[in-house]
């Protein structure tokens, strides 16, 4: 197709900045460096009657799913993580075709969860973010305030089961994921604490009601969000909200001096862009 006039080419390079910096493509929760938090309140419950009960049209979603390269439009490579199409027959037996399959690309359970995300919190300063106190360790504090995609793997899974185990809803209490490993390492792993429980707080649940069906999203049939998505609601962290209850390992570190926020996490590779 072909536009008249500078207007229109105007018009249309807004719409594909807005589109490239994620105004509309549909974000995903991501950890990228060492030591890297982020605190979210889940508005996805773990089964149907819980969020029936709950007033949430999002149930938890876990699926087979292949991780790929690609390359973006501007040349940088990535890695994308895409649905197998394989189908579960009875017995949990996988039938069908998947070219990713077929060209022998391993598979991996991973769940898929709307979250509402506050912040993200890294050890390394980066672009004038503000230096916040997290108990006894200091940070550097990337607001959000917007729906995200949790996607995640099948050990995250069994983290995820014991707070669900532990607690009679996902929607009661904040989540913390905090990631251990460098930027582009092998050895990467993340955990997952629980702050106490809180009020969600006001206008979460009901913008939610708007979003995407999670099925929609990891099959692909569902790639961005209507107009600039929904007017996610600005919620404010007080003091006190905002103590992070800090995964042992990250907390003993900070005490004992190993680690100084702020220093330069372990060397490892640079591509790193995968889904967390």
């Amino acid at each position: 197709m072909m536009r008249r006039g500078m207007a229109s080419l105007e018009k249309e390079q807004a719409r594909q900045s807005e589109n490239f910096t994620g105004g509309k493509f549909i974000p995903y929760v991501r950890l990228k460096d060492h030591l890297d938090l982020v605190r979210f309140r889940p508005v996805t419950e773990p089964e149907e009657g819980l969020a029936r009960a709950n007033g949430t049209p999002h149930v938890l979603i876990n699926g087979e799913f292949h991780t790929v390269p690609d390359v973006s439009a501007t040349g940088k490579r990535f890695f994308n993580t895409v649905t197998c199409q394989l189908i579960p027959a009875e017995g949990g037996e996988l039938t069908g075709s998947c070219v990713h399959c077929d060209e022998g690309v391993n598979r991996s359970t991973q769940f898929v969860l709307w979250v509402y995300v506050y912040a993200y919190y890294h050890q390394i300063a980066r672009g004038g973010l503000p230096q916040v106190k997290l108990g006894n360790l200091t940070c550097f504090k990337r607001e959000v305030k917007r729906f995200e995609i949790w996607q995640d793997s099948f050990f995250m899974s069994e983290a995820l089961k014991m707070k669900v185990l532990q607690h009679p809803t996902l929607l009661d209490r904040d989540l913390i994921v905090t990631r251990f490993g460098a930027k582009g390492s092998q050895q990467v792993r993340r955990e997952l604490e629980a702050a106490g429980e809180s009020p969600m707080p006001e206008g979460i649940l009901a913008q939610a009601q708007t979003l995407p069906s999670l099925e929609d999203v990891a099959y692909g049939r569902v790639t961005s969000l209507d107009g600039s998505g929904p007017a996610a609601p600005t919620v404010e962290l007080s003091a006190a909200h905002e103590e992070l209850a800090l995964p042992q390992e990250l907390a003993a570190s900070v005490l004992s001096g190993e680690f100084q926020p702020g220093e330069a996490p372990p060397p490892g590779s640079e591509a790193d862009d995968l889904p967390w």
